[in-house]
């Protein structure tokens, strides 16, 4: 039982001797100034949750609330870029807590983007999809139609 306070202590420990002074208030004014950047209504609903390779990870309590701060992105943005020059965000990522199912973890291994075949950028595993013929003919008219939609903005 003792061991695993000792391997707690020293994971804390460690955490701790990794933080300068600096560091850790820069992260403390980072948090404390999303009420600025955001207005204290979305601030009430939402909290800071990490930035981790240029990206602001950002948990709401209602979908509603994501919706907002992701029609405010441009201004939250500039206004991140005018507080913190030093902290490289390009993208803010929302996650509703509800829908979430559990704690945010920072995943060990980035997500490795689609393979993309040489030719047209397609992925290759959804070159040759197909809508099932047995589908009624207005729904196989929809997907065919999403399908094309979708090649269009691949640039395909």
């Amino acid at each position: 039982m003792s061991e695993d306070f000792t391997k707690a202590d020293a994971l804390i420990s460690k955490l701790f001797d990794s933080l300068t002074a600096e560091k850790a208030g820069e992260a403390s004014r980072f948090i404390r100034s999303w009420n600025d950047l955001v207005g204290d209504r979305i601030a009430s609903h939402s909290r800071v949750l990490d930035v981790y390779q240029g990206v602001l990870i950002v948990e709401v309590d209602h979908s509603g609330w994501s919706q907002l701060i992701h029609l405010q992105k441009s201004s939250i943005m500039r206004g991140l870029k005018q507080k913190f020059p030093n902290i490289e965000i390009h993208s803010i990522s929302v996650r509703v807590k509800t829908a979430a199912g559990g704690e945010y973890r920072r995943l060990e291994q980035p997500v490795q983007p689609a393979p993309v075949s040489a030719q047209g950028g397609q992925n290759p595993d959804d070159a040759h999809i197909e809508v099932n013929p047995d589908l009624p003919d207005d729904l196989k008219a929809a997907f065919e139609r999403l399908k094309n939609s979708m090649k269009k903005g691949r640039g395909n």
